[in-house]
């Protein structure tokens, strides 16, 4: 009986042993089950943010290509009115110019006149 004890003992002991070599390496190929697939998870959300930041650029660098033509569409309509602006002020000096020299020829031509009319008066 003392022996069928300490076999039974010995059983429960190897058999305790064997769980805890089993469950020990179950345990760890789990974890690294965990660990492999945490990785995966890891290098799939680096690339989606990796992907996600190159798009958002794209739009950025999108928005600024626009903005700058938009702004440069502007500067060019400001450039045509002002030079429309003084293409007309241009026109307005000529206009005047002309408008003095006509009247300059005018006022030669009265003098001329004068002179002229001057010059009868005194042969008379």
């Amino acid at each position: 009986m003392n022996i069928d004890i300490y076999n039974i003992i010995l059983i429960f002991a190897v058999a305790l042993v064997l769980g805890y070599a089993i469950g020990w390496f179950v345990s760890n190929r789990i974890g690294k089950n965990k660990i492999a697939n945490a990785d995966q998870q890891a290098k799939k959300i680096i690339e989606d943010a990796e992907k996600e930041a190159a798009n958002i650029k794209k739009e950025k660098l999108l928005e600024v290509k626009d903005e700058w033509f938009k702004k440069k569409q502007e500067f060019e309509q400001e450039m045509h009115t002002r030079r429309g602006k003084l293409q007309a002020f241009e026109k307005q000096l000529a206009n005047r110019e002309d408008n003095l020299e006509r009247k300059v020829e005018l006022m030669n031509k009265k003098e001329k006149d004068l002179q002229n009319y001057k010059r009868s008066l005194e042969e008379r």
